[in-house]
Order: structure tokens, then sequence, then C-alpha cells
């Protein structure tokens, strides 16, 4: 098994996320990027309307949030590559989350 790193990025605002990203862009496959509401979790993290660099690697996002439904239907969604969701959202939010995101990114 080949093993990857997925650095993670945790960031209070766009111009932080950007440059975190650019700081290791070129040397990892994979960015994981924490989204976190402040609810489902206490800190916040790229919680705000997100745009996302040119990157040759992919994209995954870690849903540390309430309604992962809500935040599926944001643009933003069609972004990542992987979506991380947290088992104990429940088996049907889990489900409508699939659809979602799967509908997001055909669009």
């Amino acid at each position: 098994m080949e093993y990857q790193i997925a650095p993670a990025i945790i960031a209070d605002n766009e111009n932080e996320l950007h440059s975190r990203i650019e700081l290791i862009k070129n040397q990892v496959p994979r960015i994981h990027v924490d989204i976190m509401d402040g609810n489902f979790v206490q800190r916040k993290s790229n919680f705000f309307p997100l745009s996302l660099p040119k990157y040759k690697g992919s994209y995954e996002a870690h849903l540390m949030v309430k309604d992962p439904l809500t935040w599926g239907k944001r643009k933003e969604c069609s972004h990542f590559d992987v979506i991380i969701l947290h088992a104990e959202l429940g088996h049907n939010i889990i489900e409508e989350a699939i659809a979602i995101f799967h509908k997001k990114k055909k669009e």
C-alpha cells in the first residue's frame, strides 16, 4: 500500500487559506481542508465562501459541520474531489449528502 500525506488546512479567512496552500501545494498530492462551523465542533475554520487555487493534486473537505446538506448546496462544494462526513450524523443525512455532492459535481 502506498501512503500519502494530506496536510490539513485550518484557516480563518481566504487569504490565510491561500497562503497556507501555496506553502505546500508543490510537495503533496492531496490537500485536506477542514471545514468547521463552530457548532459541530467548537472552532470555526474555512466556514466562509471560499475559492481554491489551481492545484495539480486533489482537494478533500473534512466537514465538521452540523448541517452538511446546506454546506453541500454551496458552490464551493464542487471544488473538492473527496468529502469526508462524520458517521454520527446518521445514515439518512449521509445518504442525502452523497446525492447532493454527486449532483453538485455534475453541475
